[in-house]
């Protein structure tokens, strides 16, 4: 599985749609919230075997975790324009405070990390 803001090894990967499209996440209830789908791969094909990812999110310019919402709990279908049926683990995280946090999701032995700075929306 390779494709441009698509990142990961193994049997983990992240659609980072975020890091292609600019500023991105949404306020809601006063906390940063964004959304992206996980891809657990099992027998080199899209599976939800194994269960559902492991995220977690800690501030590292400050103090503080970030929470995961229950969707990451439910495997989700969807079909490409090509008509080719995928699935993929949405996937939540929602961030107390701005400020520079460190994301990573593990699921058996891989793990994808990466460095987000969430920032308060232009006025």
């Amino acid at each position: 599985m390779s494709d441009e803001g698509v990142y990961g090894s193994g049997d983990l990967w992240v659609d980072a749609w975020f890091a292609r499209q600019g500023p991105n996440a949404s306020i809601q209830h006063g906390r940063a919230v964004v959304k992206w789908g996980t891809f657990t791969l099992y027998g080199g094909r899209l599976s939800e075997h194994g269960g559902p990812p492991h995220v977690k999110a800690a501030r590292l310019n400050g103090t503080g975790t970030a929470s995961t919402s229950p969707e990451e709990d439910n495997y989700a279908t969807a079909t490409s324009d090509d008509g080719t049926p995928y699935g993929f683990w949405p996937t939540v995280v929602e961030f107390p405070d701005f400020g520079c946090w460190r994301v990573t999701v593990t699921h058996g032995p891989d793990t994808v990390a990466f460095t987000a700075r969430v920032t308060r929306p232009p006025s």
